[in-house]
């Protein structure tokens, strides 16, 4: 599966809009930080037509060294979940 990455997102918009790569490129930078600071202050973030993204801890846990089979605690770690909207 290819990777849609964000250079491909700014030539979609740039042919779609018309509007020059680096407006498109400036916007997108900016649609990228005001979802990761809303995502750093516990804010869900709606994409209208994809989902919900909302942040989430995963809990510190137990696990195995799959090569020593020693055991090792996981540290929590602070996380994003995607909830799909129905339209998928």
């Amino acid at each position: 599966m290819e990777q849609f990455k964000k250079e491909n997102w700014v030539q979609e918009i740039v042919e779609i809009t018309g509007k020059n790569k680096k407006d498109v490129l400036a916007i997108v930078d900016a649609y990228h930080d005001t979802i990761v600071a809303a995502l750093k202050a516990d804010k869900e973030v709606a994409l209208p037509g994809v989902g919900k993204l909302k942040p989430t801890v995963r809990l510190e846990r137990k696990a195995r060294n799959p090569q020593t089979g020693e055991e090792i605690i996981v540290p929590e770690k602070k996380t994003v979940r995607l909830a799909v909207s129905k339209a998928y």
